[in-house]
């Protein structure tokens, strides 16, 4: 059985394209409908095959070219480590060759804690440091949805009903055929 399943809205935007008459046009539809899908996998599969079987002579040579690269890098990386002050110019952070150049950026500063986290907030209440405390409160909407008749009369709150979905499911190959 095919678990891969066509979702829609109770409420369609447009009216469908297609429309059934009867139960049995109905399972006709449905039986069509799973063959589509499979024919779908098919053919992804095929692709996926077929790009497989292209992409396999190069594999041996994309991984050597990969293994160039990275020793290459580390080889320029080492001897522009070395060599940083006489290759960039003053305040500058790239270095141009004839082939190519090498830049060193800085990355994001961030903020580690590295202490215990309500010691280090202890400390800036104390210090009047408040802005860099974050204090967050929300609605415990799980809490809500398991004791729904308590908030029953709040206004500005509600429990909505999830909406009904829509699923084909068709039956596996041999079941269509015995149709």
């Amino acid at each position: 059985m095919s678990i891969l399943s066509f979702m829609t809205s109770n409420t369609p935007s447009e009216p469908p394209a297609f429309v059934c008459r009867d139960k049995e046009a109905t399972q006709d539809a449905i039986a069509e409908y799973g063959r589509a899908e499979r024919r779908v996998q098919e053919i992804n599969a095929d692709i996926n095959r077929q790009v497989a079987a292209l992409s396999a002579p190069y594999e041996g040579e994309l991984a050597t070219l990969k293994q160039r690269k990275a020793a290459l890098a580390g080889g320029i990386q080492a001897w522009c480590e070395d060599n940083k002050a006489s290759i960039l110019p003053k305040g500058r952070k790239t270095a141009r060759f004839l082939t190519g150049e090498v830049a060193w950026r800085a990355g994001r500063k961030t903020v580690e804690v590295t202490g215990e986290e309500k010691g280090i907030i202890a400390l800036f209440k104390k210090k009047r440091l408040k802005r860099f405390v974050e204090i967050k409160e929300s609605i415990k909407k799980a809490a809500i949805l398991q004791e729904p008749e308590k908030i029953q009369g709040i206004e500005g709150i509600a429990i909505r009903k999830g909406e009904e979905a829509f699923a084909i499911r068709p039956f596996d190959m041999a079941a269509d055929q015995a149709a």
